[in-house]
């Protein structure tokens, strides 16, 4: 039998007759041998029977030893040790806990490095306020939260195929874990390279704005809705795999089409793109691009775009005001395969580009929700 670097099996602490007693061994049962190879790595990784004893009754015994990899809280402090260190009160640290979407209470431990994310958070909230900065903190939460949700659910997806092979054993599972896990910690690390990126292309898009005479508050800008037409219908026609896969690449799709545009996608939601961007002959080009990419995919339900520009609120990341609520409006009068755009961006963008995009007028029309009737136009196939 290998035997873990270091360890013995004669040791109390890891012999048979232990771990037979705690429930983690029978060396009657039919994969004794894959479960002893399995012990004998997590023993290798530091794992202790309490350790195992918990992981196996919560089902996560495979998963041990990625977690003693990954779940490093470093030395852990209590929220009152955080507390003294930053001169703050317990409160103050619970608040910017719970602001960046971690649950927490006064008997949570926390991560060593704790300390300089309140010290951090004080010195922005003298700054620039705390109400303002509580909201970019649950931005930054709701952010990482999502990024942590899909790099788990890429794992998932990917290793559940794997696991279901046969000839496949617990540590086999357990290693596919661990490799995983180092996985995120390189996912963590180039997070905080692309949101340098991300910060220094902001700043780059506010001095454009700027320069342009164009406030942080009320920005003129143009918004883009891009939709599945029917998606409703579609979604309860295929499995539930089959419709994450064509969202996926209709989101795929709808990012690549908007950067590679010099845009902005805002948010994706299910069957639906919001995008914004400065330029109004980039806008229509993004909308007209995202139908014409999912009328391109089979798997994909046809789409249809609406582009307007105005002024509107910059808020978290986000963009608010009549103008939003006018284009989400918008594309559902647009026929499949088509964009509709305003008589304010038709005239913007034929001033812009005159040949770039053919317009055709569809009059004036009244929208539900839309307190006055509309100036309307169909988008051309670009010239």
């Amino acid at each position: 039998m290998r035997r873990a670097a270091g360890r013995s099996w004669d040791d109390p602490s890891v012999d048979l007759e232990a771990l037979r007693s705690n429930g983690l061994y029978d060396p009657e049962a039919a994969n004794a041998g894959e479960r002893l190879a399995l012990i004998e790595h997590l023993v290798a990784l530091g794992a202790t029977i309490p350790q195992m004893v918990a992981a196996q009754r919560a089902g996560l015994l495979e998963s041990l030893g990625g977690d003693l990899m990954f779940f490093d809280l470093g030395t852990p402090l209590t929220v009152q040790q955080v507390a003294e260190q930053c001169q703050v009160t317990a409160d103050r640290v619970l608040r910017v806990r719970i602001a960046s979407g971690i649950p927490a209470d006064e008997n949570s431990l926390l991560p060593d490095w704790m300390p300089e994310v309140v010290v951090a958070f004080e010195l922005a909230a003298a700054m620039f306020g705390e109400p303002a900065l509580l909201a970019f903190t649950r931005v930054m939460g709701a952010s990482s939260a999502r990024i942590g949700e899909a790099a788990v659910g890429l794992f998932l997806s990917e290793i559940e195929s794997q696991f279901a092979q046969p000839g496949v054993t617990e540590l086999d599972r357990a290693r596919a874990i661990e490799e995983a896990n180092g996985l995120f910690d390189v996912i963590a690390q180039t997070m905080t390279r692309l949101m340098r990126e991300h910060l220094i292309l902001a700043v780059r898009r506010q001095r454009t704005m700027e320069n342009a005479g164009i406030g942080p508050v009320a920005v003129g800008i143009c918004v883009g809705f891009v939709d599945l037409v029917g998606s409703t219908e579609w979604a309860a026609s295929i499995s539930l795999r089959e419709q994450a896969a064509a969202i996926a690449r209709f989101e795929s799709a709808a990012w690549d089409i908007a950067t590679s545009r010099r845009g902005r996608i805002v948010k994706l939601i299910g069957d639906e793109a919001m995008f914004v961007a400065l330029d109004p002959v980039d806008a229509c080009r993004i909308a007209s691009d995202l139908c014409a990419a999912a009328g391109a995919e089979p798997s994909l339900p046809s789409a249809r775009g609406a582009v307007g520009v105005g002024d509107v609120v910059l808020r978290d990341g986000d963009y608010y005001g009549p103008l939003v609520h006018l284009v989400a409006r918008l594309v559902k009068a647009a026929d499949t395969g088509e964009v509709v755009v305003t008589a304010e961006l038709r005239e913007r963008c034929e001033r812009v580009d005159a040949g770039a995009f053919g317009f055709e007028s569809l009059g004036v029309q009244a929208l539900r929700g839309i307190e006055e009737p509309v100036e309307l136009s169909k988008l051309r196939t670009p010239r």
